[in-house]
């Protein structure tokens, strides 16, 4: 015990000792007042100071707290999010790669996909509800959540509480998996919540390990931080309630918070003790998380400042000057502690935030790389229906179209065997025969005129021209047709620039279709006008024309106007319009006008008539080009082959035939070789000038003509490797003229074989 201080006696000097009995009393009460109260005042000051510090680091301490559990809820999103995109990404990869609606064995398929995926197990459920990925006999997941939101086409979480199944709960991902366009199955897979998500809820705070939960909105458990707390499915947010000794103002807050969805705290003390459960929602989910922080994190933090509070008040009375500098001083340090502190968690929230968006770019670049793989498998499965009914109706098309005339040709070829004693029937018939045989040729110079485009064989070839030229106009072509019909044309042409640089033979073949449809399609007494005139054109050194073609015909509905470039198209029939057509012309039309960069509009009306108008820009040229560029007619020669020898080569006896009866009725000498070495041979074996020319077939078997012309053009005798060679083969193409003058022969004949020209071409190199 401190012993008790003795009051010291002195005497001023020269003072008269008092009395006994008048001495001062030792202790006046009014001379402890004032530094009493100043004392007090101090003190009060300081506990007032004290108070508030301990509030402020408490405040620091909770949102500290609350930024812990927030990060814990962002982190537990990315690792949902991360699974969600990886079962999408693996039911794309496993739909597209499936040959039929239902994997034979989906072992094989989806085990290896397991291997780079967050997913313990991924499963399949086929459309009928059987899980055939669990160990053992395939079962029924018809009546699971996973397979019936699945089924819909819905993605989502389902958490499995049921002990049998595992000693954890199971999150399960799942999807739909589409083959064809439509769910095959749905795909699930599931993460470990002890062992994957669990990790992410152990979190210290200032030194102390928190306890963390992740619960289902409706209150049930998925998983604890804490490994000792064994799997109870039943371990509710009630219980949690009841367990942490909430009372009733603080279990209504708790409940607001989770009701509400959002982040908050509240304090709780019971049978755990004392101190503040955190809680934030996992964003994306219903999950929230729930950090329970004991009293003791936070007394770390404020006990510091109560001691030296406690220090300071003992202290004040004695050195109250050394206790102000003290309580700077402490203050000074707490304020770097917490500020290091703060430095401390702000570089972790730095690090997890730069972790997020590594994380974070990654899915977005997966989930850009799945998403062009979809578009991808979808537009070439669009692509491959679309083909499949092009194809089909290509081969319809070309079935009626080829049926119709061969009915035709066979019909009146069966009329003929019947009827060959009378002359005008078997006349009416050949010409019919021969109407149906020219149909067939024109569909098939469409379809191969089509190919040609569609592959990119045509290019535009540029020469320079007179518009003015008769040469460049179709209706000479046409006139005798307008007059079968009864009907009535106008042509008018006003232009500046007559002379252009352009691919004439094209426009030809555009204004041919388009003047050939309006002569069809107006019935007899109707009217065709062709406008021809130049207007306005921005593009310096160029002229821009408009060829409008005009007709008082049937005209065309507004449906049929816009699909009218398709391949086939028709808006009626051959039997319902009597109109022969193959539905080519405008599709080649369109076609043309695409490759010279013309513009084409249509305007038509049902029972009205319709305008065409073709919009194109040609460079300008001079007169000059224009004779430049003209060729001088070669003079004609009278197709005349009598006497003529010719070696024929052709491995189709029809055709032999034919060809032979043809060159025999001419009055030639026509001997054949079945192939391309027998002709070789037997040009070898004659002398020199036995032959006039040969007519070469390209496709035979042993030695093609392509093959038999280039080894008779390395013969040592000149004149028989310079004979004339014409090629006569059913290969129409321009490429196959050019493989033709390449081999070294000299004209091009194509099948069938129409006599004036064949006469005219060998007249030409015989005579």
């Amino acid at each position: 015990m401190e012993a008790k201080k003795r009051p010291m006696k002195f005497q001023i000097p020269g003072q008269k000792p008092r009395a006994p009995g008048n001495r001062e009393p030792a202790f006046k009460p009014g001379r402890i007042i004032p530094p009493l109260l100043v004392v007090l005042c101090v003190l009060a000051l300081i506990l007032d100071y004290a108070s508030r510090q301990r509030e402020t680091i408490v405040e620091y301490a909770e949102y500290n707290a609350a930024q812990l559990t927030e990060m814990v809820a962002t982190e537990i999103a990315a690792t949902v999010g991360y699974a969600e995109s990886s079962i999408r990404g693996i039911a794309v990869s496993i739909g597209a790669g499936m040959t039929g609606p239902e994997l034979k064995d989906p072992r094989t398929v989806i085990s290896p996909l397991t291997e780079n995926t967050p997913f313990g197990a991924i499963e399949y459920i086929r459309a009928d509800g059987m899980n055939i990925m669990n160990p053992g006999e395939p079962f029924d997941a018809s009546d699971r959540t996973y397979y019936t939101e699945g089924i819909r086409g819905n993605t989502g979480i389902w958490n499995n509480h049921h002990p049998k199944v595992s000693k954890e709960t199971l999150v399960n991902f799942y999807t739909p998996l589409y083959y064809g366009g439509e769910i095959a199955g749905v795909l699930t897979g599931y993460l470990e919540s002890r062992r994957q998500i669990s990790p992410l809820l152990r979190m210290e705070f200032f030194g102390a390990e928190t306890i963390g939960f992740l619960y289902e909105k409706n209150g049930m458990l998925i998983c604890s931080s804490r490994e000792d707390v064994p799997f109870v499915p039943d371990l509710t947010v009630d219980k949690m309630i009841e367990g942490y000794g909430f009372n009733e103002a603080q279990e209504k807050a708790f409940r607001e918070i989770l009701n509400g969805e959002t982040n908050g705290s509240v304090s709780y003390r019971g049978a755990h003790g004392e101190g503040r459960i955190s809680v934030s929602a996992v964003p994306g989910t219903d999950w929230y998380a729930a950090l329970v922080i004991p009293a003791s994190s936070f007394e770390t933090v404020v006990g510091a400042s109560t001691r030296n509070a406690a220090v300071l008040i003992v202290t004040s009375c004695a050195v109250l000057g050394v206790y102000v500098a003290y309580l700077m001083y402490r203050s000074a340090v707490e304020r770097r502690r917490m500020a290091r502190e703060n430095e401390k968690l702000e570089e972790e929230n730095r690090r997890f935030d730069e972790e997020n968006r590594r994380a974070f770019e990654e899915l977005r670049r997966a989930n850009a790389d799945l998403e062009e793989n979809r578009v991808q498998l979808e537009k070439a499965r669009d692509e491959a229906n679309v083909a499949n009914r092009a194809k089909s109706t290509f081969l319809f098309s070309m079935s009626h179209d080829i049926r119709t005339p061969m009915n035709a040709i066979l019909g009146y070829t069966g009329l003929m065997e019947k009827e060959l004693g009378d002359p005008e029937k078997l006349a009416d018939h050949l010409a019919k025969i021969r109407t149906s045989a020219d149909y067939l040729l024109a569909l098939i110079n469409n379809v191969l005129e089509v190919s040609r485009i569609d592959s990119g064989k045509i290019a535009v070839e540029e020469k320079p021209v007179d518009l003015m030229d008769p040469e460049c106009s179709v209706v000479p072509l046409l006139e005798n047709e307008i007059a079968r019909r009864n009907q009535k044309f106008e042509g008018t042409m006003d232009i500046t620039h007559r002379y252009v640089y352009a691919d004439m033979q094209k426009i030809r073949e555009v204004m041919m279709n388009l003047m050939s449809n309006a002569i069809k399609y107006t019935p007899a007494g109707g009217s065709i006008r062709m406008d021809f005139r130049e207007i306005e054109c921005e593009r310096e050194g160029y002229a821009r024309y408009v060829n409008s073609i005009i007709d008082t015909g049937i005209g065309m509905s507004p449906e049929f106007v816009g699909r009218i470039f398709d391949d086939f198209a028709r808006e009626h029939d051959t039997t319902e319009s009597k109109v022969v057509g193959t539905g080519l012309g405008m599709a080649i039309v369109k076609r043309l006008c695409d490759i010279m960069d013309a513009r084409i509009e249509i305007d038509s009306e049902r029972g009205k008539g319709t305008t065409i108008r073709v919009i194109m820009e040609h460079r300008i040229a001079e007169e000059a080009d224009v004779a430049a560029n003209r060729k001088v007619p070669a003079t004609e020669q009278a197709a005349d082959i009598a006497g003529v020898r010719i070696l024929l080569a052709e491995d189709n006896e029809l055709n032999t035939e034919i060809a032979c009866a043809i060159l025999s009725d001419a009055g030639a000498e026509v001997e054949h070789a079945a192939d391309g070495a027998i002709c070789v041979e037997m040009l070898r074996e004659r002398p020199a000038g036995y032959y006039d020319a040969i007519l070469m077939d390209i496709q035979m078997p042993v030695m093609n003509g392509y093959a038999a012309t280039e080894e008779i053009r390395r013969m040592e005798d000149p004149e028989k490797a310079s004979i004339p060679i014409i090629a006569m083969t059913a290969n129409a193409f321009d490429e196959d003229r050019k493989n033709a003058e390449k081999a070294g022969m000299n004209a091009y004949v194509a099948k069938p074989i129409r006599v004036p020209e064949l006469k005219e071409v060998l007249s030409r190199f015989t005579k």
